[in-house]
């Protein structure tokens, strides 16, 4: 008996087994390390990352745990993690910019300590997207006209400016890459309507980027609008069916995986808008409908390997009644769109992210007038290549670099118009972060080439960031851009092979 009591006791007192979570936070956005991240675990485990993104719980207690990630405008993130008896995992934990200022108006987002950002971005979480979503519509490019610098003047379009610069000067991208098609419209029709191919529900935020940003995806004079779809749910699976006036959207959403590795998420949405007009006035010819899907994988092949598929493609038509239109108005117009990107994240080391991204677009369109005769059609395939890399070098110095290589193929037939082009572009751009002081100071420069014109161009910038007070800084930002001409004034029938890239010197403060 007393053998048997000491035994007790002696296992009474061992403590329970504990492990070791370690592992790097990163922007989703660019893979950039991020410090003075708040990393816990449940029963007052926690820690903040360094200035190289990294952290260290020792002591976790073994077995499955919640991680809870978070950080002053981005969202917090949940991850459940098994940690092993006397053993050690480790992670990679991507998370995104999630929050802003919305009361009256939406402005600049605060910056946090953690990453730079120039004196002209503005964000719209996945939040704020909901909250902007309007009882007719909830196009994501309607969202963004509530912000400071944005101008509409068309109900019908969701065409918008940015200080001044018209839509074909902006850059619009989806996860990264140029998307230069991602709206529902009918081609060379003004009054047909458009809408932007992603729902709002499945975005993780919207950022616009306008005069002095760092050029690193596209090069434009304008502003960039840059979409980013969230990532499905790791906690299980889940549905919601949302209406509006316009269309019905359906998304799904769950993880990936027995160990809940990953995730998925997809969405399907399909307008009635013109049968509803229609149907409440049979004289209306309005007749403007889309269909859209996007689908997203995430899957953590690893502690330094995380891999993501990305689709977004979309239809869009007008069918306007023939009796009304002349012989060379356009009476059936078809648009399709589909965008697919490929992504591999790699954690280098715990100071070097490597992404790298293959990915395609193409576009396809027809007119046809009311005597069912072809007015014109094209076809555009853009399929490339993609490298960026981020480096947090010793003394808060942070490098980052990218290169993309792509390939574009494109027709266009029409009475005026008949031409075929193939060209090859390639790009590469660096830019150092150094801290000066309190302050920061962001230099770069971007370097472009196209064989369609044989022009090879640089846009170099410079912005600085210095906190006057605990509330209030002051950014200053300066750059110069550039644009090469679009592919029916160097081939079409007014064509000029001479054209030269247009050219804007940006300034902000």
């Amino acid at each position: 008996m007393l053998l048997v009591l000491l035994l007790s006791a002696s296992l009474a007192q061992t403590p329970p087994p504990t492990g070791t979570v370690r592992g790097i936070v990163v922007d989703a956005r660019d893979g950039t390390p991020l410090r003075k991240v708040s990393v816990r675990l449940p029963g007052g485990i926690s820690t903040l990352t360094g200035d190289d993104g990294r952290f260290e719980l020792v002591g976790a207690p073994a077995g499955t745990q919640e991680l809870y990630v978070s950080v002053v405008d981005f969202i917090l993130v949940k991850r459940t993690v098994v940690v092993p008896a006397a053993g050690l995992i480790e992670l990679t934990i991507p998370i995104a910019a999630g929050t802003g200022t919305y009361t009256e108006n939406v402005t600049v987002r605060p910056q946090a300590d953690n990453v730079a950002s120039p004196a002209g971005q503005q964000v719209l979480s996945g939040s704020q997207l909901q909250q902007l979503r309007g009882v007719i519509t909830g196009d994501p490019f309607r969202a963004i006209q509530v912000l400071p610098g944005v101008a509409a003047g068309d109900d019908l379009r969701s065409e918008f400016t940015v200080r001044g610069n018209a839509i074909d000067h902006m850059n619009f991208t989806f996860e990264g890459i140029p998307a230069p098609f991602l709206v529902h419209t009918v081609q060379g029709i003004n009054d047909s309507g458009s809408v932007a191919m992603v729902n709002a529900d499945v975005l993780d935020d919207i950022v616009l980027s306008s005069g002095s940003y760092a050029q690193r995806i596209g090069a434009r004079t304008g502003a960039e609008l840059d979409f980013k779809m969230r990532e499905g749910s790791r906690d299980g699976t889940r549905s919601h069916i949302s209406l509006s006036v316009t269309d019905a959207a359906l998304v799904m959403e769950g993880p990936l995986g027995r160990n809940k590795n990953g995730s998925w998420l997809a969405s399907v949405r399909k307008s009635y808008l013109d049968r509803l007009i229609r149907k409440l006035d049979p004289r209306n010819d309005f007749g403007f409908g889309f269909s859209d899907l996007q689908a997203k994988l995430v899957y953590d092949v690893s502690s330094r390997h995380q891999l993501q598929l990305a689709i977004t493609a979309g239809h869009s038509k007008l069918d306007r009644p023939p009796a009304d239109l002349s012989s060379t108005e356009v009476q059936d117009g078809r648009n399709a769109t589909a965008i697919g990107v490929v992504t591999w994240r790699y954690l280098a080391s715990p100071r070097l992210v490597v992404t790298q991204k293959i990915y395609g677009t193409t576009n396809r369109f027809r007119n046809f007038s009311r005597d069912h005769v072809e007015l014109v059609r094209g076809t555009q395939t853009d399929v490339a290549y993609r490298i960026d890399w981020s480096y947090a070098a010793r003394g808060r110095i942070t490098f980052d670099g990218g290169a993309h290589a792509g390939r574009t193929d494109a027709v266009r037939r029409a009475s005026r118009e008949n031409f075929t082009v193939d060209t090859v572009s390639e790009s590469a751009y660096g830019e150092a972060r150094i801290p000066i002081s309190r302050g920061w100071l962001t230099a770069g420069a971007r370097v472009d080439h196209w064989s369609l014109t044989a022009n090879t161009v640089a846009s170099p910038w410079i912005q600085a960031s210095w906190p006057l007070t605990r509330s209030i800084d002051v950014r200053l930002g300066t750059g110069i851009y550039r644009q090469e001409p679009t592919l029916t004034p160097v081939r079409g029938v007014r064509s000029d092979p001479g054209l030269v890239p247009e050219r804007a010197p940006q300034v902000d403060l």
